[in-house]
């Protein structure tokens, strides 16, 4: 990843030869918050403990894998996968005009210890974040995949388009309520969220573990549809 920036940001052309493995995590976050803290103080050492409180404005964590290469006219070309949450600010360039609601908190620790040996000589550690915990009440949330080939032949024997980035767009945010089943040493779970209609059946024993969910409990109208099988074996 670092290799194919580099050359791409000094405008030197991607090597034919070699392909080039994307891995890139990003994360953002803005937030407004306080600090409080108590010192102790003992002969030549002293330790301080600050805990934190924040209020988070926005937030972005995204990621992409992939590979790409370079071709003998310089142009990049590939596949890779991408998935982000966010507030705003995201790969799609879609602003939020208030449509998640991103109120979130968080809460930190921070650790200083520090130690005079002598009239010349200390030594100090500090540790901002040793404990760091953020809750977001709802986010955006994208997943897709970037592909530079965006030709194919359809079923009449023409030449069709597809986009640059294909994926799915959604709001982070589920109120789940069900009930469960027990049978001996099985069970059947039925669970509804709510806000979408959204339904999830699972069946599970020492066995098996079957999930299956979809987005709208209309199947006539559902776009996705979700199938796990789990098989356990002791031995």
């Amino acid at each position: 990843t670092a290799q194919a920036f580099y050359l791409e940001r000094t405008d030197q052309p991607l090597t034919t030869q070699d392909s080039y493995q994307l891995a890139l995590k990003l994360h953002h976050q803005r937030s407004n918050g306080f600090r409080i803290g108590y010192q102790w103080q003992l002969d030549n050492f002293s330790a301080e403990v600050k805990l934190g409180y924040w209020d988070v404005s926005a937030t972005r964590e995204s990621q992409i894998t992939g590979e790409i290469f370079g071709d003998e006219n310089n142009n990049i070309t590939g596949t890779a996968d991408i998935n982000e949450f966010y507030s705003d600010k995201n790969f799609l360039k879609r602003d939020n005009f208030n449509r998640w609601d991103i109120n979130g908190y968080g809460l930190t620790v921070d650790l200083s210890l520090g130690w005079k040996i002598n009239t010349e000589l200390d030594i100090a550690l500090d540790i901002k974040d040793l404990y760091s915990q953020f809750n977001m009440k709802n986010l955006g949330y994208s997943q897709g995949i970037v592909d530079t080939d965006g030709t194919f032949i359809n079923s009449l024997g023409g030449k069709s388009y597809l986009p640059l980035y294909r994926g799915k767009e959604t709001a982070v945010d589920f109120y789940y309520a069900g009930i469960e089943f027990a049978i001996e040493s099985s069970a059947l779970t039925l669970m509804l969220d709510f806000e979408h209609l959204s339904p999830e059946v699972r069946y599970r024993n020492k066995w098996l573990d079957i999930v299956f969910a979809t987005d709208k409990f209309d199947l006539d109208k559902a776009m996705q549809f979700s199938l796990g099988v789990a098989v356990n074996y002791t031995f």
